[in-house]
């Protein structure tokens, strides 16, 4: 309707990209989000009119913008691909960052999620040989659709000590959580 409005308007429009915050970013959104805003904004390139130089340029910048957002969401699906531990650093600090991208949590209760969980995998991580990896007990992480992986992060953080270590030593938490262990693939 923006572009329209400005080409009913002779008016040229321009957009700019938002990175910083980086809450306000559009990159910043899940894959699932871009490709949704991807696909409406995509319908409506077609309606657009070009019958003068402002309305192409118009419809061009607007067409570019899409161009953008599609990328976005591929580079989201090859970081998505591409995740890799080389430490246990890495790793907590990967599920941190992805219950911060939680939209089931208020910031409240991800901040208290971040806490517990990084407090907990600091625990087990101190508990186990050097030979071991944590990280290796997640399979599930690189997941499209990231429930499973918010499912065991729920657990762990509800979990006592003894079942977390029980999970990495049977693979599973026996009476409150997921049935098979997570690994990192």
């Amino acid at each position: 309707d923006f572009v329209r409005f400005c080409n009913a308007l002779q008016v040229p429009v321009y957009f700019h990209t938002v990175f910083e915050p980086s809450y306000l970013s559009l990159k910043q959104l899940p894959k699932t989000e871009l490709d949704t805003i991807y696909s409406q904004l995509e319908n409506n390139l077609a309606l657009l009119h070009e019958g003068n130089d402002v309305e192409q340029k118009n419809k061009k910048h607007y067409h570019d913008f899409i161009l953008q957002i599609y990328e976005w969401g591929r580079m989201k699906e090859a970081e998505h691909a591409k995740v890799e531990f080389h430490s246990s650093e890495d790793f907590i600090a990967y599920l941190l960052q992805k219950i911060s991208e939680r939209k089931d949590m208020n910031e409240s209760r991800k901040q208290a999620s971040t806490v517990a969980i990084r407090n907990k995998l600091i625990q087990l991580i101190e508990g186990l040989p050097s030979t071991i990896k944590i990280y290796d007990h997640f399979e599930n992480i690189n997941a499209e659709d990231e429930s499973q992986l918010n499912e065991y992060l729920d657990s762990l953080e509800k979990a006592d000590m003894d079942q977390a270590n029980n999970y990495l030593r049977q693979g599973q938490y026996n009476d409150n959580g997921p049935a098979k262990k997570a690994k990192a693939v």
